[in-house]
């Protein structure tokens, strides 16, 4: 009895060590001076989801959650600012204003998050683009399998005007095996294949989603009629004000030669139906709760929302980037002559006949 007690007594102890090792990652600081919302998502698919809460009256706030590894997270504030965050296991961190930083605020707390802010600050200082890639170059090179790599990258070399694929490629080969396999940097690997310029007229990939009235849609739902898709959210303030341009090309355009088509980046699809009504908002109304994660946001490496692609009437990607502030004219333009060219077609083929 006494050696079997002697075994079982260090599994205890170890069991009960593990037990509590297993802290959780904590966030606090003050958003404002008013009650806010702020919502937290990550970058990749270790945390497949948007959680959002609210702060006091004063604009403190506290989220935890349970992590027992290194996860690299967005923070978004009320007015829009977007705070990396690295969620690392039995830390406390603390939000706070920072003049150095691009964003203007700071996380402090945690070793990841250190190295972060501090070369993120000697990158927003960067003024010339040669010397900031060589930084980025020494860098990553100094920390091959830094999920670090994952913010600076997107930042500065993936979600900008004019990527340089090659640069990329050269940049991701220089890390570790991990860091490469990582899901972030397998899809940037497959999407620099193509230039952004190759999106012209790229099939636009199948799908499968439910409306906001029950109705299931796919691709072939949109079929000869050109379709106007737009990736939005309703915790995003400026994309659901860009809705709004939604009704003018609604009232002015035919719509049955222009379809509408709205996918909403949710976690709240409460939250999500409620805009809908409040903001009346036209199309059909859909939502992906992959977030950032979505595969069609990975496609066509979306930077941010508001984003609008023109599908043409053969499901091939006509357009991307589209502004939807005066667009009407233009897109109803373009239906009437897709319309002209079908009547000639049908004309030549009775013709024939």
């Amino acid at each position: 009895m006494k050696r079997i007690l002697a075994y079982l007594l260090p599994a205890i102890l170890l069991f009960s060590c593990t037990e509590k090792s297993k802290i959780n990652f904590t966030i606090s600081g003050k958003a404002g001076d008013e009650q806010c919302m702020l919502y937290l998502f990550g970058t990749d698919s270790r945390y497949e989801r948007i959680d959002s809460f609210e702060s006091e009256d004063n604009g403190e706030f506290h989220f935890e959650m349970e992590t027992d590894t290194i996860i690299p997270l967005l923070l978004l504030l009320p007015k829009g600012e977007l705070v990396p965050v690295y969620a690392e296991p039995d830390v406390e961190a603390f939000l706070k204003k920072d003049k150095l930083m691009k964003s203007g605020w700071c996380i402090d707390g945690g070793r990841t998050q250190a190295l972060h802010d501090s070369i993120s600050r000697e990158l927003d200082a960067c003024k010339g683009e040669n010397q900031r890639m060589k930084m980025i170059e020494d860098f990553v090179d100094a920390h091959p399998i830094s999920d670090v790599n994952i913010e600076i990258m997107r930042r500065y070399m993936i979600d900008i005007e004019n990527p340089k694929a090659e640069k990329i490629r050269s940049r991701i080969a220089s890390m570790g095996g991990i860091m490469q396999d990582q899901e972030f940097f397998a899809s940037v690997k497959r999407r620099v294949e193509h230039k952004r310029s190759n999106i012209l007229n790229r099939s636009f990939p199948a799908f499968n989603y439910t409306t906001a009235e029950g109705k299931k849609v796919t691709l072939s739902d949109y079929i000869l009629r050109y379709t106007l898709v737009t990736f939005w959210a309703s915790w995003n303030e400026e994309s659901r004000k860009s809705m709004q341009a939604l009704r003018e090309i609604y009232e002015k355009t035919d719509t049955s030669g222009l379809a509408i088509l709205n996918i909403a980046l949710e976690h709240d699809t409460a939250k999500w139906r409620e805009c809908i009504v409040s903001d009346s908002i036209v199309g059909d109304n859909v939502y992906d709760l992959k977030g950032w994660n979505s595969e069609l946001i990975q496609e066509f490496t979306i930077p941010s929302i508001p984003y609008s692609i023109l599908i043409n009437p053969y499901q091939r990607v006509n357009e991307y980037g589209v502004q939807l502030d005066g667009a009407a004219e233009r897109l109803d333009s373009l239906v009437k002559v897709h319309r002209k060219k079908e009547k000639e077609k049908e004309l030549k083929k009775k013709k024939r006949r």
